[in-house]
C-alpha cells in the first residue's frame, strides 16, 4: 500500500468523534419553539459557551450571566440544560473504530478539541483517551481554536512536524488556522464517518483502501 508522509492524525471531538445533533439534544428539554430558540441562541451560541471552552469562566458564572442578560426568563431551563446536555452526546462508534484501526496501522493519534471542563470531566474516562498518543483540551490549557497558539502547543508538546500531520475538524475556520501552520486537512461534514474516510484517502493514502467499520 502506497502512503503519504503523514505520520500524525489529529482529531477534533465534537461532530467528529462525539456526535452533536443540536436539535436532537434540545428536544430532550423542550418542545416549545421559543424555548428551543432560547437554548440555541442564548446558550449554545453565547459568548459564555466559548469562554467555558477556553476555561476563562466557571459554569456557575456562565449560567448567571445568561440568566441576567435574558432577565431570568428561563432560569431553570438554563441550569438544567447547561449542567446535563452532554448526557445526550454520544461516541461516534464508526469513527472511533476507524481511529483504532489507524492506530493499529502505526499512525500517531492526537485529540485537539474545544471542550469545557464539565464536558471533559464527563468524557475523560472513555477508553478513547487511553488510546490516543496525546491530547490538547482547550479549557485545560486556557487556549482555544482557531487561535494559533493552541495548534503550536500541540506541535511543541508532542514534537510533531506540521507537514507530517493532518487535522480533521468540522469547522472551516479551525482548519484554515491549521493550514496556515502547514498542518494538512480540510473541513469534515458534521458527524460524517464516510467523509472522514474520504479525507484520509485524500491526504493519507495515495490509493483507495479498505478500512474497518
Amino acid at each position: 500500500m502506497v502512503v503519504s508522509m503523514i505520520k500524525n492524525i489529529i482529531f477534533d471531538l465534537g461532530n467528529v468523534l462525539l456526535l452533536f445533533d443540536e436539535d436532537e439534544i434540545i428536544s430532550h428539554y423542550t418542545n416549545n419553539k421559543d424555548e428551543k430558540e432560547y437554548i440555541s441562541k442564548e446558550i449554545i451560541r453565547s459568548k459564555e459557551w466559548d469562554m467555558l471552552d477556553e476555561g476563562t469562566i466557571t459554569l456557575a458564572d456562565a449560567i448567571n450571566n445568561v440568566n441576567e442578560r435574558c432577565h431570568h426568563k428561563y432560569d431553570k431551563l438554563t441550569y438544567t440544560f447547561w449542567t446535563t446536555w452532554f448526557n445526550y452526546q454520544y461516541l461516534n462508534k464508526k469513527t472511533y473504530n476507524l481511529l483504532k484501526y489507524l492506530k493499529c496501522c502505526g499512525y500517531k493519534i492526537y485529540i485537539l478539541s474545544n471542550l469545557s471542563i464539565p464536558v471533559y470531566n464527563h468524557f475523560k474516562d472513555l477508553e478513547l483517551f487511553n488510546i490516543v498518543d496525546g491530547k490538547i483540551i482547550s479549557s485545560l490549557e486556557n487556549k482555544i481554536k482557531p487561535n494559533k497558539d493552541i495548534y503550536e502547543l500541540l506541535l511543541n508538546r508532542y514534537n510533531l512536524k506540521a507537514e507530517e500531520s493532518i487535522f480533521i475538524d468540522d469547522r472551516e475556520k479551525n482548519i484554515e488556522a491549521a493550514n496556515e501552520l502547514n498542518i494538512k486537512g480540510r473541513q469534515v461534514n458534521i458527524d460524517d464517518y464516510k467523509d472522514v474516510i474520504d479525507i484520509l484517502r485524500e491526504y493519507v493514502f495515495k490509493n483507495k483502501v479498505s478500512v474497518e467499520n
